[in-house]
């Protein structure tokens, strides 16, 4: 059942996976794997921003089953692939809003490496893409000729 569940957490379609955490959040799997389903489809999923979105509207379930110890360490996790300004600035209101004090530094942090991730795409991305269309360009001449 374990591979079925995580499954269906980390597929690319997000009403299946959001559907998954909810079953798992209704209390059908323990709470240290309901936080380990969140985690692991943050992690694999090829959307983040979908299960960010989930732990943002569920902030009150994720807190009940969340020990205090663990509440920004897995906010962090499932924050950490996120790649947005706008995510770093839900980041750090998630945090203010739903966090002790003390808990809210590690979130700090997590938002940096965000900002950090968004700058890189910012620049590379871009670049990137002019280096795969000038080398496709040449391969086709290539292959024409």
């Amino acid at each position: 059942m374990e591979n079925a569940v995580n499954g269906l957490a980390a597929t690319p379609d997000p009403v299946r996976a959001n559907g998954a955490l909810t079953w798992a959040l209704q209390g059908n799997l323990s709470a240290s794997y309901a936080l380990h389903l969140a985690v692991f489809s943050a992690r694999l999923s090829v959307n983040p921003e979908s299960v960010w979105s989930f732990l943002k509207s569920h902030r009150d379930e994720f807190r009940r089953i969340t020990p205090l110890s663990y509440q920004s360490l897995i906010v962090d996790l499932i924050a950490e692939n996120l790649s947005d300004t706008r995510d770093a600035d839900e980041v750090r209101e998630f945090a203010s809003s739903t966090l002790s004090p003390a808990a809210r530094t590690k979130l700090e942090e997590t938002a940096q490496k965000i900002l950090h991730r968004s700058s890189l795409k910012e620049r590379v991305v871009p670049k990137m893409n002019d280096w795969i269309k000038q080398n496709s360009e040449a391969a086709t001449q290539t292959l024409a000729h």
